[in-house]
Formats: C-alpha cells, structure tokens, sequence
C-alpha cells in the first residue's frame, strides 16, 4: 500500500527542474516555415532579409543569425538512397530559423527559381512565422507563383529591441534579385 501511495505522489507533487534542464537555451527566436504542394515538382526558394540588412537563401545560408536550414528542390531532392534500400519523402519545405533578437523590420520573399511543366496550376505558397520564445504566431500567408522567376512578399514584420514583434504586413517589397540587376546585388551580398 505505501509503495502505490508513494507512486502516485511521485506525480502529484511538483517537480524540482534539473541543473541540466535549466541551463538549455533555445536555439532559435524565430522560426520560419514556407511550403507548397507535395506533389509539385517546382524548386520554389525561400529569402530572408532580416533587420541588418542579411540576406539569406540558397546562394547564401547563413548570416548574421539568420540560417537557411533546408533549400527544398521540389522532388529533385526527395529521394535518397539508404542501406535498407531507396527512400522516398514527398515534403516540399523550407525552413529560416532567426537565432536571436535583431532589431528592424524582416522580410520574406517566395521566388520561383524553375517550375517544372508537370504543374499544371500555379503553385501556392503557404508561410507560417512562429516567435518561440515565448511561444506566438507572427503570421500566417499564403500566395500563388506562376512562372520561373515570379517572386512575391510572403510578409514583414518588425522585431523591437526587446524582441517583441510589431508592424506585421504583406506589403510587397522589391525581390532583393531584382534590385539593381543580379550581378552587383550578388557583389555587394555574395561574395
């Protein structure tokens, strides 16, 4: 009888944290997340400008504390070979983690770098930004790509000094390939 009393107290009385647990740390503030059908074969990229002026995609991956954690190429890259035999994982996303608080107004673009003639339709975009510390969605959009090339704001938002979040639109803002021609924004951005 005492050990199941004991047992059942083991759950109801709080637990104290572990010294291990404690000192974790988030690893990101910002989490975002872009998709588009499984079933496309397009290579749909997602840009990342944050407050300083970084600008990440799949030409650059990381800057500043912004990194380009997966660069989907449609079905290009879903498929990989396995001890166990060939692995087919059909999940069309990208995903930005901003690791700290920087100060200024982030924007997101969706581009279209090669669409693949099995797409009949044009191709939506969903976006998702999540703050993960504490825990709030930015904001949630979704827009349609058509052609090689076609590029939108997926959105912006604005990240204050005490890493709260103000100023969320989908105001378009010009494609950072089109600014000035490709060649002298990727001098000045990639070197």
């Amino acid at each position: 009888m005492a050990f199941i009393v004991l047992w059942i107290l083991s759950f109801i009385l709080p637990k104290k944290e572990s010294k291990k647990s404690q000192n974790l740390k988030s690893k990101s503030e910002f989490v975002i997340t872009m998709t588009w059908p499984d079933e496309s074969r397009s290579d749909v990229d997602m840009w990342v400008e944050d407050g300083m002026g970084h600008l990440v995609s799949f030409k650059r991956r990381e800057q500043g504390l912004v990194h380009l954690e997966r660069d989907d190429l449609g079905w290009t890259n879903d498929t990989i070979q396995t001890p166990q035999g060939e692995v087919t994982l059909k999940d069309n996303t990208e995903l930005v983690h901003i690791r700290g608080i920087v100060v200024g107004e982030v924007v997101v673009w969706t581009h279209m770098y090669s669409r693949r003639e099995t797409d009949a339709n044009d191709i939506v975009v969903k976006i998702k930004i999540e703050k993960m510390n504490p825990y709030s969605i930015v904001m949630i959009n979704e827009v349609k790509l058509g052609s090689t090339g076609d590029a939108k704001t997926l959105g912006r938002f604005t990240i204050k000094d005490d890493g709260t979040v103000t100023d969320v639109n989908f105001l378009e803002k010009e494609f950072p390939m089109t600014v000035g021609g490709w060649s002298e924004r990727s001098d000045s951005i990639f070197p």
